[in-house]
């Protein structure tokens, strides 16, 4: 019997394991999210449609993924992009890292600011891959 309650054992740890991956997921997703519409209900805005486009685009964009400007429309799929200057995304994104939810790396490409949101205490990226 022992080995099969061993077996039994290594099971329930693995399926808790996985619910624990699937909370943290969970979480770091809605305190990204909360942030969002938290930072775009403070913002005075002059024009909804761009207001909606940014906030789209933030919430679209992939939280563990570095993007350089031409894959961001792509990748979040926000169409409202397409026939549009390439400077409205420019000025977005760049908006959005004043703003302090996008980082620029060193290899020009963008990636979602988790330091903001997890204050510090973790690194979701870790968690997110199940390496924390």
């Amino acid at each position: 019997m022992t080995p099969f309650f061993n077996y039994a054992v290594e099971g329930l740890r693995d399926g808790l394991h996985e619910t624990h991956e699937t909370v943290n997921d969970s979480q770091i997703l809605v305190f990204w999210q909360r942030l969002i519409y938290d930072t775009f209900a403070g913002m005075e805005y002059t024009k909804k449609d761009a207001h909606r486009r940014k906030r789209k685009l933030m919430l679209n964009f992939p939280l563990c993924e570095n993007l350089t400007l031409e894959e961001i429309p792509l990748k979040t799929g926000v169409i409202e992009y397409a026939g549009k200057a390439a400077s409205a995304l420019y000025r977005d994104v760049k908006e959005m890292e004043t703003l302090g939810l996008l980082v620029k790396s060193d290899d020009k490409k963008f990636h979602a600011n988790w330091r903001r949101v997890c204050q510090n205490y973790f690194d979701p990226v870790k968690i997110l891959e199940g390496t924390l």
